[in-house]
């Protein structure tokens, strides 16, 4: 079974990178790298849910390796629909792509399983078939099993996670940061360029984000620069949004804490102050520190 399942894994690397130029050249990375950081986050934050006892307390029991190993499959898969063709949000296009393969080796269970991941890791398109992007709402209603909403969370804080630096070093197809930004200032019209030139600059305003359990809570570290913070402080506060949503939208308790750090902290302080209005919806009932 394992082999199996890491075959599918490899097979889903390889469709990544024969479909990488189809994928638009001015987003932050969508390809291989992106997927492989991704996975290697899902058994982090499942140590997280695990230490904080939300895979018992949903009902949803603990994971199972071939459950692991199907979100992590769900990882490689869900930015697939980036470069196919057919109508839709991405995330559509992903599940269609998982269940009419006829090269993967997973049964119609699987397969369900998986496309289910895609069309949920996609907060928008969530809502889109939903009314609302919230895993928890969606299992108090029953559309959702415990065990969906649980596997749902970890692919989304997985694919959440990846934000930071490392996150928009390169685009998909492996230009890098300093290339791609005279190629948006030259080659997209103003308005867009900059809205696309935006979203890496406050990508690249801070590092990784790292998530862990403190006495039984989930707590949220994100190492920022002092610089970034400076020269592009809205730009990093709407990146830090979209995380901070993304994970508010998912199993994982909302009174969990947010740690702000960089070099100085009066920097940090003083940055949290101004750009407050833009966080103030994911922040709320949120332990803040710096």
């Amino acid at each position: 079974m394992k082999d199996r399942l890491k075959r599918v894994e490899q097979f889903l690397t390889q469709k990544i990178q024969d479909i990488v130029n189809r994928i638009e050249w001015y987003l932050v990375d969508h390809g291989e790298s992106h997927c492989s950081r991704a996975a290697k986050n899902v058994d982090k934050v499942d140590d997280v849910l695990d230490e904080s006892s939300l895979t018992r307390s949903s009902g949803a029991g603990p994971f199972s390796e071939k459950d692991l190993l199907l979100i992590k499959i769900a990882v490689h898969a869900h930015d697939i629909g980036r470069g196919e063709q057919d109508g839709g949000s991405h995330a559509e296009r992903s599940a269609k792509y998982i269940l009419g393969s006829t090269d993967l080796p997973l049964s119609r269970e699987e397969k369900d399983f998986v496309a289910g991941l895609c069309l949920l890791h996609s907060d928008g398109n969530t809502r889109m078939r939903y009314g609302t992007a919230d895993l928890n709402d969606l299992v108090r209603r029953g559309l959702l099993t415990p065990k969906e909403g649980v596997a749902a969370t970890l692919l989304r804080v997985a694919d959440a996670l990846d934000a930071g630096t490392p996150r928009a070093e390169h685009n998909s197809q492996g230009e890098k940061f300093e290339r791609v930004a005279q190629r948006i200032r030259s080659e997209l019209p103003a308005g867009d360029a900059d809205t696309r030139l935006a979203h890496w600059l406050g990508h690249r305003g801070f590092q990784t984000p790292i998530l862990t359990t403190e006495r039984g809570e989930a707590s949220l570290k994100i190492r920022l620069n002092d610089a970034s913070l400076r020269s592009h402080g809205a730009q990093v506060a709407y990146r830090i949004k979209d995380l901070l949503r993304d994970i508010s939208t998912t199993l994982i308790d909302k009174a969990y804490r947010v740690t702000f750090s960089g070099r100085n902290r009066q920097t940090v302080r003083d940055w949290l102050t101004k750009h407050a209005p833009i966080l103030t919806d994911e922040l709320g009932g949120i332990n803040v520190t710096t």
